[in-house]
């Protein structure tokens, strides 16, 4: 019987359905990702430093000042860790005085209590009457202030300082001293207009409120001493989350839509256009920036804003709602790699019992592909501090690290890990007939040279739902070809090696022959 040579015509990134349904695309994996097109693993990571944090990374900043010199601030909920990137040193600022809770309630805020009553937003549970509407895990805000770093950590209510040009050795994050102290707020960012703008602000969970231009001290303006501070509520129906700048102002985002603080000089300073409802973000770590894009994850799937709120399509949305655990949904973190134009979120999946992300969904944006997969990350940066992206997050033992990514992949601090790709079921052959498959032909990047890795697997069946017969592993061939002797009517493809590998796969074909009826 005469032999013909059958491409198999995989399209890149991950797809929703059965595997009969989609084919020859693939469908599941671990670790991979599509450049120009073509599957290759993630490249490894390993440690930074020795030293473990305390805990989970909570929030994250990198900045430089003036005199050229590069830190990193890593927060937790109990310890605030400043790395000096030139000397490569680990130390810790952390306030005398911190609120080290995890985790913070938020109330009604105005209008909460009876008439007159008052609402106190750093009160506990129960207090006073008055019932809590979220519980989420308490995140850190960070910007910087020139040379100095700025925060305020979720549930604490107070606006630290730490400036490590001026500082000496041993000296921590100052406690702010303003005209409105205590100040209470959510969160801070430091406007481009450089005003020290707080959200959440005076225990109202839908205020913003600026301080004067220059002076992150002074919140109030009055009639014997004006000053361009001021404070805008919010028209919202949830409570303000996050605020991330973008080229036209300061996206504002609640738990429930999302609105543009735009600026108009005096004597209004800024103003507020609602761009979108019913696109609230999940947590205030899982906004994203990348060119002149801005991404999040809602609770019904991801969102975008490059000028206009739109929905951003998600060919495995179905397969990831239905892997997430939105009841910690406060924890999602995302980050970039900007070397390959992709986002990653990290979230905890259901059935997990850890109470951190245990799994990530990676769109990449030069191509349009998405993929998912298993990796515990807390929070993840760019290459901004380094020439690689860093992020934090536990080793096989549970101990949170500092870990650098996309490394050389003989410094992988653990080699051994698996990145795979599947694909769905494929048809070659219909009718009565089986097809007998005599050869594959790999399109491997390193032509002309055997190697043990990746190794192809394969699954035969005779219909949709019948019985799979694995075939294989299968390792490479110096010529290009694997010999085969197998028949079926259906068939998938996995391919599978250590993350310490380097490959890149092209277009496999198959040599088939028509085979018998059973």
């Amino acid at each position: 019987m005469p032999k013909t040579l059958v491409p198999i015509q995989i399209s890149p990134g991950f797809s929703d359905g059965t595997d009969y349904e989609v084919g020859a695309q693939w469908v599941r994996g671990n670790l991979i990702r599509w450049h120009e097109n073509r599957l290759k693993p993630w490249k490894p990571w390993r440690k930074m430093f020795t030293t473990t944090l305390s805990g989970p990374a909570l929030g994250m900043h990198f900045w430089t000042a003036s005199n050229g010199r590069r830190y990193l601030a890593i927060a937790t909920a109990d310890q605030v860790y400043l790395i000096s990137i030139v000397e490569n040193t680990l130390t810790t600022i952390t306030p005398v005085g911190l609120n080290t809770s995890e985790t913070f309630n938020i109330g009604p805020g105005y209008g909460g209590d009876v008439y007159g009553g008052s609402y106190d937003y750093n009160a506990a549970a129960g207090l006073g009457g008055l019932t809590f509407i979220f519980t989420d895990f308490a995140r850190w805000s960070m910007d910087n202030w020139g040379d100095a770093l700025i925060c305020m950590k979720e549930g604490d209510g107070k606006v630290y300082l730490y400036n490590p040009v001026t500082a000496s050795a041993g000296d921590v994050l100052d406690i702010i001293t303003t005209d409105s102290d205590p100040l209470r707020a959510r969160g801070l960012i430091v406007t481009a207009e450089r005003y020290l703008l707080l959200f959440g602000a005076d225990g109202i969970t839908r205020k913003l409120r600026w301080s004067a231009s220059e002076d992150y001290t002074v919140f109030t303006s009055t009639t014997q001493n004006p000053t361009e501070a001021g404070d805008l509520e919010v028209s919202t129906k949830g409570f303000l989350m996050a605020c991330k700048k973008v080229r036209a102002g300061i996206l504002v985002f609640s738990s429930v839509d999302v609105h543009l603080l735009s600026y108009l000089g005096p004597p209004f300073i800024y103003g507020l256009e609602s761009l979108a409802e019913a696109c609230g973000p999940v947590s205030s770590a899982c906004i994203q920036q990348i060119a002149e894009r801005t991404v999040w994850l809602a609770t019904d799937g991801f969102w975008q804003y490059d000028g206009n709120v739109t929905p951003l399509p998600c060919p495995i949305l179905e397969t990831f709602l239905a892997d997430i655990n939105m009841q910690r949904g406060t924890l999602v973190a995302a980050g970039s790699i900007r070397e390959y134009g992709e986002v990653v979120w990290f979230y905890c999946s259901e059935g997990s019992a850890d109470v951190r992300p245990d799994a990530y969904i990676l769109w990449g944006t030069r191509n349009n592909t998405w993929s998912m997969g298993r990796l515990s990350r807390d929070a993840f940066m760019e290459e901004e501090a380094y020439v690689f992206p860093i992020a934090v997050g536990p080793d096989s033992n549970g101990d949170t690290y500092i870990w650098a990514h996309e490394v050389d992949r003989t410094l992988a601090d653990d080699g051994t890990v698996e990145t795979y790709a599947e694909t769905g079921a494929y048809e070659i052959e219909v009718g009565q007939r089986l097809a007998r498959v005599t050869r594959i032909w790999h399109d491997l990047e390193k032509q002309g040279t055997a190697g043990s890795y990746p190794q192809f697997t394969f699954y035969t069946s005779s219909s949709a739902d019948g019985t799979e017969t694995t075939r294989g592993p299968y390792t490479p061939q110096a010529d290009g070809a694997i010999d085969l002797r197998w028949q079926g009517r259906q068939l998938r493809m996995k391919v599978a090696a250590p993350i310490s590998e380097e490959w890149t796969l092209g277009k496999q074909r198959l040599e088939v022959q028509p085979g018998g009826t059973r």
